[in-house]
């Protein structure tokens, strides 16, 4: 486990899109971190319909305080913090005196998509919209930034550790090398179980729970109906997207996993996501 001074709060803030694999990961690493969970920590609907502005940052003990599920917490405690669909730039509270851990997690932009839209005809939610309205047009900006972060492109969540969630779902090795990153004793007991915030699976639901790497993840656009496929289509001509969309692809999760990763040299992915073909079709299926 992570050891921290006792008076020092540490805080593990997970920022990534809906829809990709943000709660299994969480599953996976709460044994390691041995800590509290808050889910979704800002939630993005309120303030997409208008009745909710982004929160300033508030100094770390007036954030805590205002959690009902920390009040009990004890001074020191481990935490780690989800937040869904939001700029980098975003915190809940103000970083003096938090040791951070800034964790993003990114998901091809193809599966989470279509995992969104799937999702879309589910629920009634302002952030899963059936068309590619200004909405979605907001996840794929989002999303881009993300992206870039993920590629080192741009430094806009100092000393994150990016992690991927192709690689994390197919590759124990990845996913000791993230423990490996964050200071962790790595524990993969966890593994496969199927988050249980926002009803599990958009395709499957919890009917994979224990065995979630075994659901068809890698391939969801494929799954589509031909109404959905038309929906992914459209938001895939943006030339931006399907740009990152590709290098996200052709990109060797290991080297990009810290800002100083220790794997310099070779091609480390899953052979099932070594593909350097010729570039893809915009909402082309995974591997």
């Amino acid at each position: 486990m992570l050891i921290a001074e006792p008076s020092t709060p540490s805080v593990f803030l997970l920022h990534g899109m809906k829809r990709s694999g943000n709660h299994a990961l969480v599953r996976w690493l709460l044994p390691q971190i041995d800590g509290t969970f808050v889910n979704n920590a800002i939630p993005i609907g309120p303030i997409l319909r208008g009745v909710e502005t982004m929160p300033d940052p508030a100094p770390f003990i007036a954030w805590q305080a205002s959690r009902p599920e920390l009040r009990k917490e004890k001074p020191g405690g481990k935490l780690l913090v989800g937040l869904e669909d939001l700029e980098l730039s975003v915190s809940p509270w103000q970083v003096e005196g938090v040791r951070m851990h800034r964790l993003l997690i990114l998901r091809r932009p193809e599966q989470m998509f279509s995992s969104r839209v799937r999702h879309a005809s589910r629920v009634e939610m302002v952030a899963f919209p059936k068309d590619n309205n200004h909405v979605m047009q907001r996840v794929s900006t989002v999303w881009k930034q993300h992206a870039r972060c993920f590629l080192g492109l741009e430094d806009t969540y100092p000393g994150r550790v990016a992690i991927s969630f192709e690689a994390w779902v197919t590759c124990r090795d990845y996913r000791h090398a993230i423990s490996e990153a964050l200071g962790l004793v790595f524990d993969d007991s966890a593994f496969g179980k199927v988050g249980l915030q926002g009803g599990g699976s958009s395709f499957d639901g919890m009917a994979y729970e224990g065995r979630g790497h075994e659901m068809n993840v890698l391939d969801r656009v494929s799954q589509l109906k031909a109404p959905e496929r038309a929906v992914l289509d459209e938001i895939f001509l943006d030339t931006e997207l399907r740009e990152l969309s590709e290098a996200v692809h052709q990109a060797d999760p290991f080297k990009l996993l810290t800002t100083t990763s220790p794997h310099a040299l070779g091609d480390r992915r899953p052979k099932d996501l070594q593909d350097p073909g010729t570039p893809r079709s915009p909402a082309q299926s995974a591997p």
